[in-house]
């Protein structure tokens, strides 16, 4: 999945979520999230790093 302009991880969150749900159903996941602002890199690397245990999913931010 690309998320440009992540900001938070918002839409990849909701992504996840609809997947830990049953709704789409992967054997992996890859997210690729841009965002500019470096401020917020933590927090979005915080979000996504909240699933690691839930589903297959590995991330980059760029």
């Amino acid at each position: 999945m690309l998320d440009a302009g992540a900001g938070i991880g918002s839409l990849s969150s909701a992504f996840l979520e609809r997947c830990i749900d049953g709704g789409l159903r992967f054997k992996n996941i890859q997210i690729t999230a841009f965002e500019l602002d470096n401020l917020i890199h933590k927090e979005l690397n915080d979000s996504l790093s909240s699933y690691k245990n839930k589903l297959p999913v590995v991330y980059n931010i760029g």
